[in-house]
């Protein structure tokens, strides 16, 4: 993302639901703690993953449970998700590495360490009192209820940027690790904020150009994968054999499904409220559903399979809307016809009669 050094630790507070796509399991959690996992998935290769204390590290294929102490890695070309069992999503850009340095049961207390690249995370809950989710750079802390958000670090330099909510800035002395409380800013939505090693943090209003950079737009506006239904967690396979972290080689992208949208049910006119059901295929990797402008809530969608997913339109007016989907990997499609929405308690229109028009918003 852009520059800027802050001092210490990124925080920020999150909660919603846990994603279970448990594509393969990793090493066992450290034997006498209560940790929970965490699910990291391969958006794009190469994510790599070290096990606590190892000294070796492996290539996540696929998903794989991840835990407290565990250190992941992004290659240059690589793109990975972190889902927490509260619903915290961390989405990692490309040459990123963080490690979970704090993780219990309960996902309300979480702490990944920020030591190079870059993350997005989307925190749709809002925790309770003395809960927290924190990001840590080498110079900053952040804290939100609720909200999403993007951190850099590179180069000693720090950038938040907020798309959404209020993230609070606080400045940490690089050389004492300790919290500068009094020179603590609230960033909001719509700005960012860098910091430097003396702990002066500067705000200004996020660009045209910021808001057009590839990593904002797939983290802030397509936001992460929507929840898939549940599926029956595969049995317990051995660990995968380890390799020196300096030998991990990028293996070729497996082929992944298009992304495409056939069709709809009803395939005339929808009503609020009520829900459509939608065919097509890549939808496993679904990131976004978007009606005109209204992008439907991730809890208002559900994905049955990679082929069919159906969406609420409870969030909706009446009119005509042009549909369109993305995935994780930035691709979006759209429906070959308008999708037309009209209130339930609409009387019948007569055949030939032309759909209202989408509201001007």
């Amino acid at each position: 993302m852009k520059t800027a050094v802050v001092v210490g630790a990124v925080v920020v507070v999150l909660g919603a639901v846990l994603f279970v796509i448990w594509g393969r399991q990793s090493a066992p959690a450290p034997e006498g703690e209560d940790h929970t996992p965490v699910l990291a998935t391969t958006l794009q290769q190469t994510l790599v993953v070290t096990h606590g204390q190892a000294t070796t590290s492996a290539e996540v294929a696929q998903s794989e449970e991840v835990y407290q102490g565990d250190r992941l890695e992004t290659l240059h070309t690589g793109r990975a998700l972190l889902q927490s069992i509260n619903g915290t999503q961390t989405l990692l850009d490309y040459d990123t590495q963080v490690t979970i340095t704090v993780q219990d049961p309960t996902g309300g207390h979480q702490r990944f360490s920020l030591a190079l690249g870059g993350v997005w995370s989307r925190v749709e809950k809002v925790l309770g009192q003395g809960e927290f989710y924190e990001i840590e750079t080498q110079n900053a802390v952040a804290a939100v209820r609720g909200t999403a958000f993007g951190v850099a670090y590179r180069n000693g330099l720090t950038t938040l940027e907020v798309e959404n909510g209020v993230v609070g800035v606080i400045p940490v002395d690089p050389a004492t690790h300790t919290r500068l409380l009094a020179k603590e800013i609230a960033v909001r939505a719509g700005s960012k904020a860098t910091i430097d090693d003396e702990g002066t943090v500067t705000v200004t209003t996020l660009t045209d150009t910021d808001k057009k950079a590839s990593w904002y737009q797939l983290g802030a506006t397509a936001a992460l994968p929507i929840q898939s239904s549940p599926e029956p967690s595969a049995p317990p396979k051995p660990a995968a054999t380890v390799v020196p972290a300096t030998s991990v080689a990028p293996t070729p992208t497996p082929t992944t499904t298009a992304l495409t949208l056939t069709s709809i049910t009803p395939p005339d006119r929808v009503v609020i409220p009520g829900r459509v059901y939608a065919k097509g295929s890549g939808f496993k990797t679904l990131v976004a559903v978007v009606v005109g402008k209204v992008r439907i809530p991730p809890s208002d969608v559900t994905i049955t399979s990679d082929t069919t997913f159906d969406f609420s339109t409870q969030a909706l007016m009446p009119g005509t809307y042009t549909l369109s989907v993305a995935d994780a990997a930035g691709h979006s499609v759209a429906l070959p016809g308008p999708l037309v929405v009209v209130d339930r308690s609409t009387p019948p229109v007569p055949p030939g009669t032309p759909p209202p028009s989408q509201p001007p918003y």
